[in-house]
């Protein structure tokens, strides 16, 4: 899973509405909360609130609008050039890595 997800319209901190009482305040996270609840939080909660730390399990980043094309190509020279097998075939998924040089 990516450090990023992608969303259609902006998310409000889940804290701040129900902790605080303040509506309104934009997530810029997804993440599990220090007592192991997931919430959308803004920036200030994702610093109080949680590990702070991104990566699967942990926490995305929102970001409102499309998630831009893979270049898997890009992707498979990358994986190569650096010996990482395992990002090679994420990389080439169900294709032919041959299509790719």
């Amino acid at each position: 899973m990516s450090d990023t997800t992608y969303i259609k319209e902006k998310r409000t901190c889940d804290i701040c509405w129900y902790v605080e009482g303040t509506a309104g305040i934009e997530a810029s996270y997804d993440a599990r909360t220090n007592d192991g609840q997931w919430a959308n939080v803004c920036e200030g909660h994702f610093q109080t609130h949680t590990p702070g730390v991104l990566g699967t399990g942990k926490a995305q980043r929102l970001v409102i609008g499309e998630e831009p094309p893979r270049d898997r190509r890009a992707e498979v020279t990358a994986a190569a050039e650096a010996g990482d097998i395992e990002a090679f075939w994420d990389a080439v998924g169900d294709g032919d890595p041959v299509d790719f040089l």
